[in-house]
């Protein structure tokens, strides 16, 4: 476990599936402890900095948020999704008006810019 406080182990009972027949297969019984309400920390280096860039990634972040799209596999049953509570560049949270900013370059960027 992670340490963090809220982090739950949950048993889960699961049973593979024939590819071929789509049914349970025989002796398919498993169980899984995944992990709940984890905590981690995500550092991305970005080498060659380009505003438009960090506008894309601040998109990528802001879907993750909203479980458009989630981190890993089982993603088809659930697991991987993840909520960013915080977002600093070099040490500075990103605000909105920075946000606005990078995706502004994204935006500029995308229609033929820079």
């Amino acid at each position: 476990m992670d340490g963090h406080e809220k982090t739950r182990e949950l048993l889960i009972q699961r049973v593979r599936i024939d590819r071929f027949t789509g049914g349970a297969m025989d002796t398919g019984l498993y169980n899984e402890k995944p992990l709940y309400f984890g905590r981690t920390k995500l550092e991305i280096l970005i080498r060659k900095n380009n505003d438009y860039v960090i506008g894309l990634l601040l998109l990528v972040l802001k879907e993750l948020n909203a479980g458009i799209v989630a981190i890993g596999g089982e993603t088809s049953i659930g697991r991987g999704l993840v909520r960013v509570n915080s977002i600093s560049l070099d040490g500075e949270d990103v605000n909105d008006e920075r946000e606005k900013r990078y995706l502004r370059d994204l935006l500029n960027y995308l229609r033929g810019g820079n």
